[in-house]
């Protein structure tokens, strides 16, 4: 009895929290130049770059980032650049771009309201 009520309130809270506070992606843009991205989009408000390495530590909110290192070495380093826009004053947008060919080419974000702290 205990057990259950504990499940059901676990997946009350989850639900709860994720409804109110929507984080979501846009694939719309995946694939395109930063220079197609800016374009579009504009300049980014930030522009970081990580290393990532098997040993990289990572913010929540880059977590994605993970699958991407899944498969590499200890000896491996893979460099990724980060662009951070706020949108229409409220959202917060952030596209990860990786070198590919000599291009720098978009292939993930993350877009979330400006309430959530990571």
């Amino acid at each position: 009895m205990r057990r259950t009520y504990l499940i059901h309130l676990l997946i009350f809270i989850i639900l709860s929290s994720c409804g109110s506070k929507p984080i979501r992606k846009n694939p719309k843009y995946n694939n395109l130049t930063q220079w197609e991205l800016i374009e579009i989009i504009g300049n980014p408000k930030e522009l970081d770059t990580l290393k990532l390495t098997v040993n990289k530590s990572l913010m929540e909110y880059q977590s994605d980032l993970y699958d991407i290192m899944s498969g590499m070495n200890a000896e491996d380093t893979i460099i990724v650049k980060e662009f951070y826009w706020k949108e229409n004053d409220k959202n917060i947008v952030v596209w990860f771009i990786e070198d590919e060919r000599n291009k720098w080419v978009s292939f993930d974000n993350l877009i979330w309201t400006k309430e959530i702290e990571f």
